[in-house]
């Protein structure tokens, strides 16, 4: 849906945008492909201490590095930070009314699924859905309420909370390490509803 309706970027043209804006970053995408054998993952690990080093380095531009990266104590904070940012300035671009998409898009805003639930970090959901509360991340697993009516479950983080974001090797080791309890809380939904999957393949380890 993202890449649809606000052009979002696939996580290998991600990367390839992370690596382009920084300039402590010298080889390619396709260096790091080679590297870690195609694996995305280990390939936004390997760029998590390029950023912060960009990050430190220019720490007296608050407004493209603010204050709180640097009393985070997560060393991928200030990659996170970027990336949110990415997608926040794709969702500025956004307007149902001028959109070549709009009558698809309207049409979308007239479904009333009993929950919805995405991999994706940026906010089109909850512009399409504005009456439905998001809960992020581990929060999923914790909130009783996560299985209500009229959610929005983002399993692997937002930009309103960049630190949520899942999307390198460490952050994958924690996530499959509490996805037992994620399933777990699913099953109330898979049990008693049909399900939907947009956007995904079969193959894909998640599904």
């Amino acid at each position: 849906l993202s890449q649809r309706y606000i052009n979002s970027p696939t996580w290998s043209g991600l990367l390839e945008r992370l690596i382009e804006d920084n300039p402590e970053i010298e080889m390619p995408l396709e260096f790091y492909i080679q590297e870690h054998d195609g694996d995305y993952a280990e390939i936004a690990s390997d760029l998590v201490d390029a950023y912060r080093t960009y990050s430190w380095k220019n720490r007296s531009n608050k407004e493209q590095f603010p204050a709180f990266l640097y009393s985070s104590p997560s060393k991928s904070i200030h990659m996170k930070y970027k990336i949110a940012s990415i997608l926040q300035e794709l969702m500025e671009e956004f307007d149902i009314d001028s959109h070549e998409l709009q009558d698809e898009l309207n049409l979308l805003k007239k479904l009333n699924p009993q929950a919805i639930i995405t991999t994706n970090y940026d906010n089109l959901l909850e512009t399409l859905f504005p009456k439905y509360e998001t809960i992020i991340g581990k929060q999923v697993i914790h909130k009783k309420k996560s299985t209500n009516i009229g959610h929005i479950l983002k399993i692997h983080g937002s930009v309103d909370d960049c630190n949520s974001i899942v999307i390198e090797q460490q952050d994958y080791k924690n996530f499959s390490e509490k996805q037992i309890y994620l399933i777990a809380k699913l099953f109330t939904y898979f049990m008693e509803h049909p399900i939907i999957f947009i956007g995904y393949s079969l193959n894909d380890e998640n599904i």
